[in-house]
C-alpha cells in the first residue's frame, strides 16, 4: 500500500508540468519535435520498413541504416523525393528500389526480395 501511495503522489506531482517540459522529456526538444528532427524539417514521421525474407541491407539516400525489419526516421522539407533501396542478402535476390515523394510518409513499406527480372518476352520495337 506504501508503494502505490509514493506512485501516486509521483504521479500527481507531475500533473502541474507544462506541456513543453514534457515534450522535452519525451521527444527530446520543446514543441514536441524529437530529437533527430533539423528545425527546418515541415514534416517527419516514423516507416517501419519490412522485406520477405527479413534481412535485406537497407539504403536511404544512399545512406546504410540497418537490416529490415527497421524504423526508419524520415523528415522533409515542405516535400521530398526519398530514395529506399533494399540490397539482397541471398543468392537469387536481387536489388530493389522504391522512391516515396513524400508527404504523406507511410508507416509501412514493404520489400518482395524473392522479386526476379522479367524476361525478354515482350518486344517494344514499333518498327516491325
Amino acid at each position: 500500500m506504501m508503494k502505490f501511495t509514493v506512485v501516486l503522489l509521483c504521479m500527481l506531482s507531475c500533473y502541474g508540468c507544462s506541456t513543453a517540459e514534457l515534450n522535452t522529456f519525451l521527444y527530446g526538444k520543446p514543441n514536441g519535435r524529437p530529437g533527430w528532427v533539423p528545425p527546418q524539417a515541415t514534416g517527419w514521421g516514423v516507416a517501419h520498413i519490412i522485406s520477405d525474407p527479413p534481412g535485406a541491407k537497407i539504403e536511404i539516400n544512399d545512406n546504410y541504416i540497418g537490416v529490415t525489419p527497421i524504423d526508419a526516421n524520415l523528415w522533409y522539407q515542405n516535400w521530398a523525393m526519398i530514395r529506399i533501396v533494399a540490397n539482397p542478402v541471398l543468392p537469387g535476390q536481387y536489388l530493389q528500389n522504391k522512391l516515396l515523394m513524400v508527404p504523406p510518409i507511410p508507416q509501412t513499406i514493404y520489400f518482395n526480395m524473392n522479386l526476379v527480372p522479367t524476361g525478354n518476352d515482350i518486344n517494344v520495337n514499333i518498327n516491325k
